[in-house]
Formats: structure tokens, C-alpha cells, sequence
């Protein structure tokens, strides 16, 4: 991630929990001291009730996790029909947390 930031990718995050690794949030708090583009977010209400998990890169890639119980997953390079839609959906949900 921090050679992605280093280039200027943005990159944002929208936890249920607070992060299982302190390292990563350890990382995260760092990025920001030196104005890294990273911003980490707690969801609330009803997206912090959500059970999926997923991830989306540059509106062509993602990451698509079911259910967060399980960690089973699937994930495509190259499906710029459902990463745009995940991606629409992250920043629907971010905008209601801030």
C-alpha cells in the first residue's frame, strides 16, 4: 500500500471493526502523519451491519467476499461491470459517513 500512496494513489477504507492487525493501523496512522493519501473510516448504522466485504481497484479489479464469517472470496482483473458497480456502492456508503 505505502508504494501505491508514494505514487498517489488515493486509497480508502471503510471498517465494521476497528483492524485486527496493529501493524496495519499502526501504518495507517504513519500514512497520514506525513499526508499519505489514505483515510480509514468506521462504518455505522446500517452499513456497519453489512456482511460483505470487498474491495475495488481503479474501477476494473475487485475483491468480493460474501460473507465476512467465511473467508471465501472471488475476485476478477478485468470486470469493469461489477468493480463500477462496487465501487458506486463505496462511495455511496462513504458519503453517508461523512
Amino acid at each position: 500500500m505505502e508504494m501505491a500512496l508514494l505514487r498517489g494513489v488515493k486509497i480508502q477504507i471503510i471498517t465494521q471493526d476497528e483492524p485486527d492487525s496493529e501493524l496495519l493501523a499502526d501504518h495507517i496512522s504513519s500514512w497520514k502523519k506525513r499526508e499519505l493519501p489514505i483515510s480509514l473510516t468506521r462504518a455505522i448504522g446500517e452499513s456497519a451491519s453489512v456482511n460483505a466485504n470487498f474491495a475495488v481497484m481503479d474501477q476494473t479489479a475487485f475483491r468480493f467476499e460474501p460473507n465476512r464469517n467465511e473467508p471465501k472470496a472471488f475476485a476478477s482483473m478485468n470486470d469493469t461491470r461489477i468493480a463500477k458497480q462496487l465501487d458506486e456502492i463505496f462511495y455511496g456508503r462513504m458519503a453517508a459517513l461523512v
